[in-house]
């Protein structure tokens, strides 16, 4: 992936697969680049809202996880599963 990244500039599906390689392999950081990448190329790309969203709560950010979610369910009020996560995500962090 990073060398078709490097011939090609990359489509939104190969960062995000190159965002979800690197949030496996615990390197956050770099995979976030990734993902904000691909949803500069691509606004709408669900998957890539999905896996920059895991990937934030998995560095147990919960307020930056929240923001997105708020995000994603206003841009995209069409997404059921975007209204799910966040309703989790509150619940889950509820006093």
């Amino acid at each position: 992936l990073e060398r078709t990244i490097q011939i090609t500039g990359g489509s939104a599906v190969v960062h995000n697969n190159m965002g979800a390689l690197l949030t496996e392999a615990g390197r956050h950081t770099d995979a976030m680049k990734h993902f904000e990448k691909a949803l500069q190329l691509d606004p709408e790309y669900d998957d890539a809202h999905y896996n920059k969203n895991r990937t934030i709560l998995l560095k147990k950010n919960y307020k930056e996880v929240i923001a997105c979610y708020e995000e994603a369910v206003i841009s995209q009020p069409d997404q059921a599963v975007a209204y799910n996560n966040l309703a989790w995500v509150l619940a889950e962090t509820a006093d």
